[in-house]
């Protein structure tokens, strides 16, 4: 897992008190909150196809914010699983309210273009990235 005894050891015991909250979470946003806590401590322990689980939870429970999608998004791609992950992406991007997020969405399409040999798309999605960067100085 590349991570030394220790750390792998907290992501464990945080990942076990992430799974005991799940009996005191009384609301679906709780419940959410919780399985993307827990999604995040099994991503640290290279455990991507639950982490997945768990952030697909997240977003089935708390359908209104895209902060669980981006963490979806996120390990998909750590999973090479571009199509759904770039579907995410493109999805958020419309509704970025922030430059930061601009600059991030526009940042991670260009990887997932980039990775999947579109050359071209991979530079206007930088260049889109640039030009937010620029609007947050």
């Amino acid at each position: 897992m590349g991570e030394p005894a220790g750390k792998a050891g907290d992501h464990r015991e945080a990942a076990l008190l992430h799974i005991r909250s799940l009996q005191y979470a009384d609301t679906n946003k709780r419940v959410a909150d919780s399985y993307r806590s827990l999604g995040f401590e099994l991503e640290k322990l290279d455990l991507l196809d639950a982490a997945e689980y768990c952030y697909r939870l997240t977003v089935r429970l708390a359908p209104g914010g895209d902060f669980g999608r981006t963490w979806l998004a996120d390990v998909l791609v750590k999973q090479k699983k571009y199509a759904e992950a770039e579907t995410i992406y493109r999805e958020m991007l419309p509704r970025a309210t922030t430059a930061e997020d601009r600059v991030t969405l526009n940042a991670d399409l260009a990887g997932i273009a980039k990775a999947t040999g579109r050359k071209e798309e991979a530079d206007n999605y930088e260049k889109e990235s640039r030009k937010a960067w620029k609007e947050m100085k």
